[in-house]
């Protein structure tokens, strides 16, 4: 495609989107596909479609005109993706693009895979707004259409410093300005005004970082508690980065931020000597070495004093690889199976925690806490007179569904602030009880106080609020005093991994082969092949027909293959469009 007009004939309805949390690149790209379009080409009806735009975006002409849910059931002729490096990162509008005549892809990210009918993807560009203006007509640029893309280099360039900035890059900021837009607001709004607040954030940020490899790499991070207490989201650290950059010395400039629980947002910045731009590689190898690039689950066995967290965090420097989740949250005191995700395979975190769990707890009748475990403070003691019959009776009546109310010790949220923040403070809210679901419970032994049990239960139950409410039962109090995770899902104890023999493991080069692969985890559902003419479709995460597949199976998720062979991902048949269409794609 040399140039948007080729893609516009006939169309008569047009879609935009962008990625999931925009930046300036993306904002400035799609509104700037939106300007032109709409002034140029008005017998075509164009929506734009984007998460919530930052307010430093508000210079930009028409920005009101962002749909940021989607609405109605629509099919365009022509759906475009600015600055959309994969098919899962699109926002707002996928249902748009997959019911889409015709789909386009802008992008400068060398991993696009290429997930579009057309796809311009321009990996050697410094952005999606310098290649977007390669397709426009020069001349027709205005100075709306000319500020938006401006605005979007500047943010991918950090205002022409990157290292990704070319002479090219240059000479188009040059015709922009010849428009007449004020560029200096634009960069004084983007990059150097700062509320009070968020100067403290990044001051905090400066003042914690860590220097790395001599003095060559910088890091900063930012906890989501943090952020929680100085009242700032992602759109408030933008800039913190860069300034990193600029501590003499450095040459890789690292910011990490916490989005959620386990979930981080990374930038990254060079002064020019190291490529930080490529995606096609675990990043992480920079700092560590050559990285391994496993895609799979490894069955760890958590040992008591580790967080979650921490598995991760060692995990990373064991493998080299920055791109690991796990599957289910344990608390530090509590040991046992915790299936970590690697590579692709952390794809699959939200199927892998909706499975089934089994534990073995110890619980202590005749003592409550705060904690309902015995890390807590004792609020309780009482004496325990009943006999063993009764507690096995009441152990029976805990079987099958039941309402369980979350502890206030616990990392669920209530108007933003996590549970345990709140006790911590001594604060107790309400909280409402949650659907759980206990397959079975059996007693191992029974010497009371103390009962050990057996306890296979659904996702997101409580083993301590179980040994709380059936102590409260029993009428004497209870809490857990051991807890010991035997199986999730598939993965049992004995086949675990502790962190040390993980270590010793990817020492030999023997690790891979403890590694269970994704398309084994997905073993359950049934396989489906493509046929020849289908593989392009699927390699870019594009529903098909079952008259391009060999076999039909239409009662669940199946794995998809191509013609050749090569795994693509879940698909599900869907009745109302009458195709198969891309659930989790594993490429």
């Amino acid at each position: 495609m040399k140039n948007i007009s080729e893609v516009l004939t006939g169309v008569k309805t047009m879609g935009i989107a962008g990625h999931i949390r925009p930046d300036g690149d993306c904002v400035g790209s799609c509104m700037a596909l939106y300007l032109y379009v709409t002034e140029h080409f008005p017998e075509i009806d164009v929506r734009i479609y984007l998460d919530h735009p930052k307010p430093v975006f508000s210079h930009i002409d028409r920005i009101g005109d962002i749909r940021t849910e989607t609405d109605g059931d629509r099919e365009f002729d022509l759906f475009v993706t600015c600055d959309v490096s994969a098919r899962d990162r699109l926002a707002v509008a996928d249902e748009y693009f997959d019911r889409a005549k015709k789909t386009v892809c802008i992008d400068h990210h060398v991993s696009n895979p290429g997930f579009a009918d057309i796809n311009h993807v321009r990996g050697d560009v410094s952005s999606c707004c310098e290649v977007l203006y390669g397709l426009l007509d020069a001349d027709k640029v205005d100075r709306p259409v000319a500020a938006a893309i401006y605005t979007g280099m500047i943010h991918d360039t950090g205002v022409f410093q990157y290292s990704s900035t070319s002479p090219e890059t240059m000479r188009i900021a040059g015709e922009l300005m010849k428009t007449g837009f004020e560029f200096n607001r634009i960069i004084d709004q983007s990059f150097y005004e700062k509320t009070y607040i968020q100067n403290q954030v990044m001051g905090r940020v400066l003042a914690e970082s860590i220097l790395l490899m001599n003095g060559a790499c910088i890091i900063g991070y930012l906890r989501k508690k943090d952020m929680e207490f100085y009242g700032v989201d992602g759109k408030d650290l933008d800039g913190i980065v860069s300034q990193l950059r600029l501590t003499k010395g450095v040459e890789v400039a690292m910011f990490l931020y916490e989005t959620e629980t386990q979930t981080f947002k990374v930038s990254l910045r060079s002064n020019g000597h190291v490529d930080v731009s490529s995606d096609k590689r675990d990043r992480t190898s920079d700092l560590y070495g050559e990285s391994q690039m496993m895609d799979g689950v490894l069955n760890v066995r958590k040992e008591k004093g580790f967080t979650s967290h921490d598995v991760v965090a060692k995990l990373r420097g064991i493998l080299h690889m920055k791109k690991i989740g796990h599957t289910g949250t344990l608390d530090p005191e509590a040991e046992g199976v915790l299936p970590v995700v690697l590579g692709k395979a952390t794809r699959l975190v939200d199927m892998l925690t909706e499975k089934e769990k089994t534990y073995e707890a110890l619980l202590h009748l005749g003592i409550e806490t705060d904690t309902q475990d015995m890390t807590g403070t004792v609020l309780k003691e009482l004496p325990v007179t009943v006999t063993e019959e009764d507690v096995k009776k009441e152990l029976e009546s805990f079987l099958g569904e039941q309402q369980q109310i979350p502890p206030m010790y616990s990392a669920l949220k209530v108007d933003g602030k996590k549970l345990y923040e709140l006790a911590r403070e001594g604060k107790t809210v309400e909280r409402k009880p949650r659907t759980v679901y206990f397959r079975e419970i059996s007693i191992l032994g029974m010497k009371l106080p103390l009962v050990r049990v057996s306890v296979t239960c659904s996702k997101g139950t409580y083993i301590r609020t179980l040994c709380h409410d059936i102590g409260q039962k029993l009428g004497c109090g209870g809490c857990m005093e051991e807890l010991l995770r035997t199986r999730s899902g598939q993965f049992a104890l004995a086949d675990s991994l502790t962190l040390d023999q993980i270590q010793t493991l990817t020492d030999q080069g023997e690790i891979e082969k403890h590694l269970i692969g994704i398309e084994e985890i997905l073993g359950e559902h049934p396989v489906l092949f493509g046929r020849k003419m289908a593989d392009r479709l699927l390699k870019n995460g594009n529903p098909v027909t079952e008259a391009l597949t060999e076999g039909s199976y239409r009662d669940g998720w199946v794995r998809m293959y191509t013609s050749e062979g090569e795994f693509i991902g879940i698909y599900q048949w869907h009745q109302a469009s009458e195709n198969y269409r891309p659930v989790k794609m594993f490429l």
